[in-house]
């Protein structure tokens, strides 16, 4: 068990998960928060994601197997708290088929359902990028970080099909304008090295 603290995560500040417009944001934010509150080994990829219980006695593997489930049940309510209402009874699945309550589990049918796929959703995507203007912002830095944003968003849709840097970089510098053209100038030349 770690000793590290564990920090509180304001889950009202997560938009609710509601469509793929909105599944990367979605995404980064419950993860983040899942981390912070301790939960990070429940993640997929990680050792502890599945319950194993090695070579422990029966009474030490049923504490453990207990306490891996409070953390389970934990970390899926944190989910389940942070999605819109169509989300939510997907997770609760059916009399049928029921689904497991585990974080890979909520994540995978939520993957599923919710993560963007296919060339539609990148012209999207795209076209969302292209109408942020300097001009609607609050200043340069809220419209580098709806820029960033705007990016990522893309590059979680597909790796390949995303502009290059230099081009990221060079709309950034071309809508600041004229009272950073030094700068600009000066960025440029030190990336053409």
């Amino acid at each position: 068990m770690s000793n590290m603290p564990k920090i509180a995560y304001p889950l009202d500040k997560i938009r609710p998960l509601n469509s793929p417009a909105g599944w990367v944001s979605w995404h980064e934010d419950i993860t983040a928060a899942l981390r912070m509150a301790g939960f990070g080994k429940l993640l997929k990829g990680k050792r502890s994601a599945d319950f194993t219980p090695g070579d422990l006695g029966d009474a030490e593997a049923q504490k453990a197997k207990d306490e891996w489930q409070d953390k389970q049940d934990a970390a899926c309510g944190m989910i389940i708290h942070v999605c819109g209402a169509a989300a939510r009874q997907l997770l609760k699945g059916t009399n049928d088929k029921p689904i497991e309550e585990k974080v890979t589990t909520y994540f995978h049918e939520l993957e599923k359902r919710y993560r963007p796929t296919g060339s539609a959703v990148l012209q999207q995507l795209r076209r969302r990028y292209s109408k942020i203007r300097l001009d609607t912002c609050k200043d340069v830095a809220d419209y580098a970080d709806q820029l960033q944003k705007a990016r990522a968003d893309m590059i979680a849709l597909d790796k390949d099909a995303v502009m290059a840097d230099m081009f990221f970089i060079d709309d950034f510098l071309v809508a600041v304008g004229q009272h950073y053209l030094l700068g600009g100038s000066v960025f440029r030349a030190r990336g053409s090295r």
